[in-house]
């Protein structure tokens, strides 16, 4: 069970430029200078952010776009029973054992 809270990396990196706080995929992290396509498909030149270039509003469109990596990671988790989700305490009850009611006693065995 630990091994499916094993942290999976970034679903996207984050660097401010350009007056906003973009997205960008996470096969590469993002370094000063580095030309990169943000998710909301800009290509921009990396700067070495401030503190105050932290606090750019984020790109609507990146968020959306970030938003859907991670639904979809999660799905894709849920499916191939990796990750957190794959955890009985995240799932449903298994069936029932044949010639059994139910099988919730032993998989919430606190509700006896």
């Amino acid at each position: 069970m630990l091994d499916s809270l094993e942290w999976q990396g970034p679903v996207v990196w984050w660097n401010p430029v350009g007056g906003w706080r973009h997205a960008f995929t996470p096969d590469q992290r993002p370094h000063p200078g580095q030309e990169r396509e943000t998710l909301c498909e800009r290509t921009v030149t990396l700067i070495e952010p401030s503190d105050v270039d932290w606090l750019m509003p984020t790109c609507d469109t990146c968020m959306t776009a970030a938003i859907r990596r991670r639904d979809d990671r999660t799905e894709r988790d849920r499916h191939t029973h990796t990750g957190p989700w794959a955890s009985p305490l995240f799932g449903h009850p298994p069936p029932a054992e044949p010639g059994g009611d139910t099988a919730t006693d032993d998989y919430f065995p606190w509700s006896r």
